[in-house]
């Protein structure tokens, strides 16, 4: 029987590498989230063009609205066999173009409380699941450990609202690890890396981050091998594909 695995903000980016990469596998069936159903179901198409055997759908989830979580949650309740394998928290927010206050409620709205309310949601599903993984996609830039050993090099301004918010998310994984890790769901915030996303905007230099961005494939290699089970052993730790990395 195939794993279910629900991964927000999956239409593009990193959420499309590991939506395309999950459900090549045959061990999953991959239900790609995005707030459009149009741009859901057109990233399924183009899976689905590449791997006729894809196993894959798309849901309606916008982390930014309750009833739209809320709906997401009972539909794969309801559809989907009632229990969720994985739950990959993707979606998320940079736009240090907007004025400060707005850039950070709206960094902290999507990147945090968005995040924060799908676990909720799902949480049910996963606890059903003799073992669970639940995923917090983060980044180097919102570790403190790490921003605190060179403070002039890391320091930058622009980003701060998504650092803060990805430090914060990085807490609430934490807190999540210690409350379900001994109920079978292995929790893993984890940072992807520098890689090709539309995150930064739709321009290629800003896709590519100047020719310097990976390829997103290189993410969704380390989220297959943490669904394996291959890091078990660091569940609640914040990861990299190189191992554990600072806080």
């Amino acid at each position: 029987m195939s794993r279910t695995v629900l991964i927000t903000g999956g239409n593009s980016g990193i959420g499309y590498a590991i939506s395309n990469l999950l459900s090549s596998l045959g061990a999953y069936h991959v239900l790609l989230a995005s707030r459009s159903q149009a741009k859901g179901e057109a990233a399924v198409n183009a899976i689905k063009s590449g791997n006729s055997k894809a196993n894959i759908s798309a849901i309606v989830l916008d982390v930014d609205d309750a009833g739209s979580i809320d709906a997401a949650a009972k539909q794969v309740s309801s559809t989907y066999g009632g229990k969720l394998d994985a739950l990959i928290n993707n979606a998320g927010i940079y736009d240090p173009s907007l004025p400060i206050e707005e850039d950070f409620a709206r960094s902290f709205k999507t990147n945090v409380t968005g995040s924060v309310l799908v676990t909720e949601a799902f949480k049910p599903l996963l606890l059903k699941v003799e073992k669970s993984y639940l995923l917090f996609t983060s980044s180097t830039l919102g570790s403190i450990g790490i921003a605190s050993e060179n403070v002039a090099a890391e320091a930058k301004p622009i980003c701060a609202a998504y650092r803060a918010s990805k430090a914060a998310m990085n807490m609430v994984a934490v807190e999540y690890a210690k409350e379900l890790g001994a109920k079978g769901v292995r929790v893993f915030p984890y940072c992807p890396g520098l890689v090709e996303s539309n995150l930064r905007g739709t321009a290629p230099q800003a896709v590519t981050a100047g020719g310097n961005a990976l390829s997103a494939d290189t993410s969704a290699a380390l989220v297959r091998d943490v669904l394996d089970g291959k890091w078990d052993g660091h569940a609640g730790k914040f990861i990299n594909k190189n191992g554990v990395q600072a806080w």
